[in-house]
């Protein structure tokens, strides 16, 4: 199958997708599972801001949920709508790679 046909393009945004879910979901249970410290060491700290990167609609549900925890539910649908956004960029970065080298 070529790269450049369509049905390869869906099938690795989806697997894409998938992936960047499975990466949000995993960092922020591992970000929940540190302890607090005061302060922050230099690999926490990294940590950190890393996680808040890639599962940025965790940290933008965290702004509105100030004091509980997300159900299971919202966490699925954030995990997709992080993977769904890092595809987006994955697939876009592709595409420049794939215009610039001709």
């Amino acid at each position: 199958m070529d790269a450049a046909t369509p049905e390869f393009r869906v099938r690795r945004y989806a697997a894409s997708t998938f992936c960047m879910a499975l990466v949000a979901a995993g960092l922020y249970s591992f970000v929940c599972l540190l302890p607090d410290t005061r302060p922050l060491t230099a690999i926490e700290n990294i940590y950190f801001y890393f996680s808040a990167t890639v599962a940025w609609p965790f940290v933008v549900s965290g702004m509105f949920q100030r004091g509980s925890d997300p159900s299971l539910a919202v966490c699925i649908l954030l995990s997709v709508a992080s993977g769904l956004f890092w595809a987006l960029w994955i697939e876009f970065f592709l595409m420049v790679k794939k215009t610039i080298s001709g």
